[in-house]
């Protein structure tokens, strides 16, 4: 996945790999989203390994154009992106959850993640993620 922002640091671009990019393509032709920023928006930045750059936490938006890729429990697509270059980077492909972030201890130079997902009835999963010097992977998981 890239991502481009605007001077407002809004979602104005974002292509995903040929693994998941021709169907959310496709996707978007067919539900005429206009921009990028109609669909994803960037939750929050946070610089996880102290480099003085921001990560980006970005998530499909919870809306009616963006509910193919949440649930009925709020649970939506998540990522974060690392700069690299002039673009961004997947490190963490969080799958659809309801909240991600960044905990004690750290992991090859990056603070460590935890996610939250909601199965509903009060029952919720909660995801520990560390950086194994090139993406976050999961390391356990707890209901």
């Amino acid at each position: 996945m890239w991502i481009t922002r605007d001077a407002n640091a809004k979602v104005t671009c974002i292509r995903f790999d040929r693994e998941f990019g021709e169907y959310t393509n496709d996707f978007i032709k067919h539900t005429q989203i206009e921009s990028c920023d109609e669909l994803f928006e960037i939750q929050s930045q946070i610089d996880l390994n102290y480099d003085g750059n921001q990560e980006l936490i970005v998530r499909v938006k919870n809306s009616q154009k963006g509910m193919f890729f949440c649930g009925a429990t709020g649970n939506c697509s998540t990522w974060i992106l690392s700069k690299n270059g002039k673009t961004y980077k997947v490190i963490l492909d969080a799958g659809s959850i309801e909240e991600i972030k960044s905990i004690k201890g750290k992991s090859r130079g990056f603070q460590n993640i935890s996610s939250r997902y909601d199965s509903g009835a009060m029952n919720h999963y909660i995801g520990i993620y560390h950086f194994n010097g090139k993406k976050y992977q999961l390391k356990k998981c707890s209901e």
